[in-house]
């Protein structure tokens, strides 16, 4: 096994992947822990490519060694190329739930939720025990805007592992969506009893209470995620927009233009600090700032509407009127931070 370049440690790895052929069973994955995570991580993406596409020229129907050499492909950001490789192994071994996983999870990178969603369809009808496919199609209706079925996928998951953090702030963040913030805090008090130092369930629960109308409890949570995070963007701007609720313009204004030092593409932070402007009666600084939000994100339905007040206010009607004929076509729900679901229980 020397010819592949394969540490001592590893070479059980391609010796098993050699000799399993076309086919994969559970018992196999269980004997090979994380086979893939061990050898790339101690060789690097591109070594395990070129090992990997050694094993399948000498094993065309080895399943694992393209699941692997996908995994690979994709920590390099080479996504099609990974989805071929995973797309190549389901078509050896299509009833193999952890490949539609893998080829959804990559479909929810590439930003397209419907196919990542049939994929996460295939994975449960496989099999209804894949926690990872329940989290995955529930992340993928969130993007989606579908939060009922966000909430019963993340639902589904807990009965399944009951001590998930990311499942408790993913559902809490679907039921905020949704306004239901006594039952969304309810699941980031949750997360936080599991994992105090979750940034994003302190983020999610500082969100919650500033749009149920408790600004304080907001500040106090987002301050709680600075503390632990210092150069938290999206903490600044939940802090920022609490504190702009309750009419502190000066330390709200702060906070937004700390969040824009640190990320000066955050539309959310312009929006809250042209709302800031706005309420200072600075019309034009207000409306520099939402043109800037909707420059980053043109789809950011909030920035039109706050931007089509301010014209009215100040009696440009045609523009206004334009405005709301915009906001009317997107969908109006916008999170306050945008996050990725999966890295949720990371942070």
């Amino acid at each position: 096994m020397e010819r592949l370049g394969i540490i001592k440690k590893t070479s059980v790895i391609f010796f098993t992947l050699l000799a399993l052929g076309c086919s994969i069973t559970g018992s196999d994955r269980q004997t090979i822990k994380n086979p893939e995570d061990i050898y790339i991580s101690e060789n690097g993406n591109q070594q395990a490519i070129t090992d990997y596409t050694r094993i399948i020229n000498q094993r065309p129907k080895n399943v694992m060694a393209y699941e692997y050499r996908g995994t690979a492909f994709e920590n390099m950001g080479l996504y099609e190329k990974a989805a071929a490789d995973y797309t190549k192994a389901i078509l050896i071994n299509s009833h193999d739930a952890v490949l539609y996983n893998l080829r959804g999870n990559l479909y929810i990178k590439q930003g397209q939720f419907d196919m990542a969603i049939s994929d996460f369809d295939q994975a449960i009808a496989i099999d209804p025990e894949s926690i990872f496919a329940y989290e995955g199609r529930g992340e993928s209706y969130y993007a989606r805007g579908e939060f009922d079925r966000v909430v019963s996928d993340y639902g589904k998951a807990l009965e399944k592992a009951p001590n998930s953090v990311r499942c408790y702030i993913g559902r809490g963040l679907a039921l905020t969506a949704l306004k239901n913030y006594t039952e969304s805090i309810i699941d980031f008090n949750k997360a936080l009893e599991l994992d105090p130092a979750s940034i994003n369930a302190w983020l999610g629960r500082g969100t919650a209470y500033c749009a149920d109308g408790q600004p304080d409890s907001g500040i106090e949570d987002f301050t709680k995620a600075i503390g632990l995070s210092p150069g938290d963007v999206l903490a600044y701007t939940g802090r920022g927009e609490c504190y702009s609720k309750k009419r502190e313009l000066e330390t709200a204004l702060s906070d937004f233009n700390m969040a824009l030092e640190l990320d000066p593409l955050c539309f959310r932070a312009y929006n809250g600090r042209g709302v800031v402007y706005a309420m200072k009666g600075q019309y034009r600084l207000a409306i520099s700032d939402f043109t800037k939000a909707l420059a980053i994100n043109p789809r950011f339905g909030s920035a039109y509407d706050n931007r089509a007040v301010t014209y009215y206010n100040h009696e440009e009607f045609d523009k206004a009127s334009q405005d709301a004929a915009r906001s009317e076509k997107l969908q109006k729900f916008v999170p306050l931070f945008l996050m990725n679901l999966r890295n949720a229980g990371k942070r």
